[in-house]
């Protein structure tokens, strides 16, 4: 069974609109099935940790973790590691090939099994029959001992409460209809250090040379306003611009940038066309879609849309004031 059809017998699908974006559809099974996995919520939380399954049902319903990826998880031996103050776990999926990352909660690395080795340290072990043991839990569980498949129908209900329950990149990952990309290494250096990286350039490649990869919409946008002569005298193009950034439905973060890179970009004449000071602020949106910023370099729609539409226009007019006061002098 494919992921779109076994998430429409749970009662959610994808479907393209009119336009060609992508829309959530909604059955009444939904519902139903999301009361179902909050009331099973509970039932983990209250059951004795010494409970047979304990560990898995945890997994599931406190750190997002399907029962197919247990099996995965015990077959590879996984166990958590600690990173500072917080417990993490990762695990390579093998479709589509990819290292999957979860920060453990509290409750979940409490009930992992651990055993003594030298010296008194502890060490954790790798349970390895989680499935089975997920399975003794839910067969025990007032919410899912009448199913066959009891841990299909946990996948089921977990996906419909994610869909409530989760922002939409991060539901679509949990689906696994789009899988989300590890934190770049760059990106943790600079949360870490509060700095801009540079990135070192290969030893083949001279300072000079630059590949097509470096060159996206950013730069051309910031060649525009290197080019433009005109004055900035009217912020209509930049008013165009805030205009664009505009949220429809259900659709992905993701795909909502690329829509609005893409779209700003075609701005791009006419920004030459009015000034600098204009390219330089549709360059600075784009660099927020494309890049994000020194902390996150992969910002929510939301923000970027926030920061641009809050800062376009006093930004405008104030570097318009400046430049005037230096053509002045």
């Amino acid at each position: 069974m494919s992921k779109e059809d076994f998430l429409k017998t749970a009662g959610l699908w994808p479907e393209q609109d009119e336009v060609g974006l992508w829309q959530w559809r909604v059955s009444g099974e939904v519902q139903p099935r999301i009361r179902r996995f909050t009331a099973f919520i509970q039932e983990v939380l209250a059951c004795p940790v010494q409970v047979t399954g304990t560990l898995a049902a945890r997994l599931v319903c406190l750190d997002g973790i399907t029962p197919r990826s247990l099996q995965t998880m015990g077959l590879q031996r996984v166990v958590p590691y600690q990173v500072a103050e917080d417990v993490m776990i990762e695990w390579e999926e093998l479709t589509p090939p990819r290292t999957e990352r979860r920060l453990l909660s509290r409750l979940t690395a409490a009930v992992w099994p651990f055993t003594m080795i030298e010296a008194g340290i502890t060490s954790c072990t790798p349970p390895i029959n989680m499935v089975k043991e997920l399975d003794v839990f839910l067969g025990n569980s007032a919410a899912y001992r009448s199913f066959s498949d009891r841990s299909s129908e946990l996948e089921r209900d977990a996906v419909c409460w994610w869909y409530q329950g989760l922002p939409a990149p991060l539901f679509a990952h949990q689906s696994e209809l789009q899988v989300l990309s590890a934190l770049p290494r760059s990106a943790l250096a600079r949360m870490r250090k509060k700095l801009a990286v540079i990135q070192p350039l290969p030893e083949e490649q001279n300072p000079g040379e630059a590949s097509d990869t470096d060159l996206g919409f950013t730069a051309e946008l910031v060649d525009s306003a290197t080019f433009s002569e005109a004055g900035d005298r009217s912020p209509v193009v930049l008013q165009q611009g805030i205009d664009v950034l505009s949220i429809t439905g259900q659709e992905v973060d993701g795909m909502t940038k690329r829509r609005w890179a893409q779209s700003l970009f075609d701005l791009q004449s006419r920004a030459q066309a009015a000034g600098p000071l204009t390219s330089l602020l549709l360059a600075w949106v784009l660099d927020l879609c494309e890049n994000g910023t020194v902390g996150n370099s992969n910002l929510a729609r939301s923000t970027v849309r926030q920061y641009f539409r809050c800062a376009a226009m006093p930004l405008f007019e104030a570097l318009r004031m400046m430049t005037q006061k230096v053509m002045i002098r």
